[in-house]
């Protein structure tokens, strides 16, 4: 089994549709995230201006994630 860890930089890449970004993490089965993470990510959304869109998507991409 192929895991990767990435920080809020790259996900923000993958969630952003960067097709390098996600051409490579497609190839592992599973992505791992730090916590710090995700309450980067949140408190990112929670501050956007597409505040509710961003909420959604982050937390569907925290979810499939594994939280370290």
């Amino acid at each position: 089994m192929k895991r990767i860890g990435i920080d809020t930089n790259i996900a923000i890449d993958f969630l952003n549709g960067n097709f390098e970004i996600v051409s490579l993490l497609e190839t592992f089965d599973e992505i791992c995230i730090p916590i710090t993470v995700c309450g980067e990510l949140l408190f990112g959304a929670m501050n956007s201006t597409r505040r509710t869109n961003n909420l959604q998507n982050f937390k569907s991409f925290i979810s499939a994630c594994t939280i370290l």
